[in-house]
C-alpha cells in the first residue's frame, strides 16, 4: 500500500520534497517489513501418518528453587531429621540466623555484606495447603550494612536514619522441603 502511494506521488509531482519523502517512506517500509519478517514464528507442518508427534508432559513450574533472587543467591538449609521436633518459630529462627550470618561472614557481594545483625521478631503467617511451604513467617530483624548504598535498602522496615547505624527491616520467608532438607526462601508479595 505504501509503495503504491509512493509510485503515485512520483508520477504526479516533480517536487524535491516529494522525492525525499518517498525515499524516506521506502526506507522505513523496507526496514519495517524486514523486522516483522524476522519476528514471525516459524510454522511447522502438522504431523502426517509417517510422523509421530512428540508427547509433552505438562508439569507446573517449580516456584521453590534452591537459590534466592537476593544478594548472592544464598539459601540457608538444615537437615529435616535434626529439626523434626522443634516449634516452627525455632526452625524459622535457625534458618534466618544462618542466612544473616552468611551475609555477615561469607558473602563476597559487597552490596549485601553486613557488619552485624539481630533477629527481633518472628510472626507465623497462615499458609494455604497449595503453597508448597511448610512454614511462612514475617520476620523483623536489624542490620548494620557494611557499605552504603546497598541492596538491604530495598527491604521494607522503619525509616532509615542517618543518626542510627542499625537498619530495622522486615521480610516474609517461606520454608519448604527439598529432599532431606528444610530450605529458607524470601517470599516478598506473600498474601498479596
Amino acid at each position: 500500500m505504501a509503495i503504491n502511494w509512493i509510485q503515485t506521488m512520483k508520477k504526479t509531482c516533480n517536487n524535491d520534497i516529494v522525492w525525499i519523502l518517498s525515499a524516506c517512506m521506502t526506507i522505513i517500509f523496507t526496514a519495517c517489513t524486514s523486522t516483522l519478517a524476522s519476528q514471525m514464528p516459524t510454522i511447522s507442518p502438522s504431523p502426517t501418518s509417517t510422523q509421530t508427534p512428540i508427547a509433552t508432559k505438562s508439569t507446573p513450574a517449580d516456584e521453590h528453587t534452591n537459590s534466592d533472587n537476593f544478594g548472592d543467591g544464598y539459601t540457608s538449609r538444615v537437615p529435616i531429621k535434626d529439626f523434626n521436633n522443634l516449634a516452627p518459630e525455632e526452625i524459622v529462627k535457625t534458618l534466618v540466623i544462618q542466612w544473616l550470618e552468611h551475609y555477615k561472614t561469607q558473602s563476597q557481594a559487597p552490596n549485601v555484606a553486613l557488619k552485624d545483625y539481630t533477629l527481633d521478631k518472628i510472626n507465623l503467617l497462615d499458609i494455604s495447603s497449595s503453597s508448597g511451604f511448610e512454614i511462612v513467617a514475617g520476620v523483623k530483624f536489624s542490620i548494620i550494612p557494611a557499605q552504603v548504598p546497598n541492596d538491604w535498602a530495598s527491604f521494607p522496615g522503619d525509616t532509615i536514619s542517618p543518626n542510627d547505624v542499625w537498619w530495622h527491616l522486615s521480610a516474609p520467608f517461606g520454608i519448604f522441603k527439598d529432599g532431606e532438607y528444610l530450605i529458607l526462601k524470601l517470599v516478598f508479595g506473600w498474601g498479596t
